[in-house]
């Protein structure tokens, strides 16, 4: 995709023309931080900002919205189209961007991403995120519906309008997401990436559909920053493993207690499925375009073959795991400590497993009743 600098609209209407299509600018699940010695990661989960109270954008009542198509059937007839469609996507424009300025869309600088540190940055992309959603729930449907009217008897002059009236916003919240995905991978930042990923979709969406075809350009740039998140999201859970295959112990967990490393991966795990859709979307998507990286661990023997690109990744993930904890159990020197550890570890994961609906379902029953019979095992030892 291209990488354009965002037009801002900021020209006044000039006389002679002298037409109010402005209006006024109105007055003004959180998951829990997890660590380890080894990791940290935080996600907040960015809901759809809801519109203030006293919000009634863009604030025309239905006699102003007469007059302004009375206005505009007047200009066209007469000739004058041009400076009645550079009037009102001025005008447009402007109320469009002061919405944004309110949610400090001036604040985003696509080339200040990589010079912050991941703590700055998650500020950022949770207020991109809710710049997207905002101008998708209720800024797009609310300038569609208002130029429809506006424009009802020269629909696809407006059509035109709509799309250069929203692109140069567009192309700068796409520039600073694309410059986003181009981060190194890191198993910390897969939950913000997933609400990038889910916030463009909701965008694409909105500026999709039959009526909205002239923007048919604007889907496929949309798009293609979506790829690049995706193949982030998978990035991230290479980097999910490299971390686990990498994670190294001299010294053993007291007591055989569950090690900081089980907890981290399972919680991390149970977080993720929170996105469970979205992640069986880019894991489909990946596994037809081959773009899945191939692990270095295989898929347990009792696990379907059949199950999803994602349920694989998991499943590749937990046998990452259960090799670690078998490394580290060679650290106790006392074979029933030893036992203890690896019991230990191996009920706290499957209690786990079992809390999460969607990961007990992507492992399988023949999974669960494998690790049963191993805790038992260990624990008559």
């Amino acid at each position: 995709m291209r990488n354009t600098t965002a037009r801002r609209v900021t020209t006044r209407i000039q006389p002679p023309i002298r037409i109010c299509f402005s209006g006024y600018v109105s007055r003004e699940p959180k998951l829990k931080v997890i660590s380890s010695k080894h990791f940290s990661f935080k996600s907040e989960r960015c809901p759809i900002p809801e519109p203030s109270k006293e919000e009634d954008y863009p604030g025309f009542s239905e006699e102003d919205i007469s007059k302004m198509n009375k206005i505009v059937k007047t200009m066209i007839s007469a000739g004058y189209k041009n400076e009645c469609s550079n009037a009102y996507s001025i005008a447009r424009g402007n109320a469009l961007y002061e919405q944004l300025r309110r949610l400090n869309f001036e604040k985003l600088n696509a080339e200040e991403v990589q010079k912050l540190s991941w703590e700055w940055l998650e500020a950022d992309i949770t207020r991109w995120i809710r710049i997207i959603k905002h101008f998708s729930h209720f800024l797009i449907p609310a300038e569609w519906k208002l130029g429809e009217l506006v424009f009802s008897d020269d629909s696809s002059i407006f059509r035109g309008l709509f799309v250069n009236l929203i692109r140069s916003l567009i192309t700068s919240l796409l520039d600073y997401a694309a410059t986003v995905a181009m981060l190194k991978p890191s198993a910390e930042r897969l939950f913000k990436f997933l609400d990038m990923y889910e916030a463009l979709h909701g965008l694409n969406d909105a500026i999709n559909g039959e009526e909205h075809e002239s923007c048919n350009d604007l889907n496929s740039e949309i798009s293609s920053v979506i790829e690049r998140i995706a193949e982030g999201v998978v990035n991230m859970f290479g980097d999910l493993e490299k971390s686990i295959r990498h994670d190294a112990a001299k010294t053993p967990v007291p007591g055989g207690a569950v090690h900081p490393l089980t907890r981290y991966v399972l919680n991390y795990l149970r977080y993720a499925c929170d996105y469970v859709d979205t992640l069986e979307q880019i894991f489909q998507q990946s596994a037809k375009l081959n773009q899945l990286p191939t692990s270095s661990s295989s898929p347990p023997e009792d696990m379907d073959t059949e199950k999803s690109p994602l349920a694989a990744q998991i499943a590749s993930v937990m046998s990452l795991l259960d090799g670690n904890l078998a490394v580290k159990s060679t650290l106790y020197k006392d074979p029933s400590l030893r036992d203890i550890f690896l019991m230990n570890n191996g009920r706290y994961i499957l209690q786990k497993v079992k809390g999460s609906s969607e990961i007990k379902k992507m492992l399988g029953d023949n999974w669960c009743r494998r690790r049963s019979s191993e805790v038992r095992h260990y624990h008559k030892s």
